[in-house]
């Protein structure tokens, strides 16, 4: 599992920022033009992603980054 997660890993977090980044701002141009506060709501929810990744899971994915894979017995 763990080396298929290392490229995932790689591909996944040069998506998530970006991704994360336009749907907030999206979000944020949303609330602007209507007012809506689940718009802003959910704005910010998107912008939350980047401190809740870099705070806590990024920690525990810099640790399994540096796993040597072990190999699987076949039973």
């Amino acid at each position: 599992m763990l080396t298929q997660w290392r490229p995932s890993y790689a591909r996944g977090f040069a998506m998530q920022a970006p991704l994360a980044a336009l749907g907030c701002l999206l979000g944020l141009v949303s609330w602007w033009l209507t007012g809506g506060v689940l718009w802003l709501l959910g704005a910010l929810l998107m912008g939350a992603n980047w401190p809740y990744t870099l705070l806590g899971i990024a920690p525990i994915n810099k640790r399994l980054l540096v796993l040597e894979p072990v190999p699987c017995r076949a039973a």
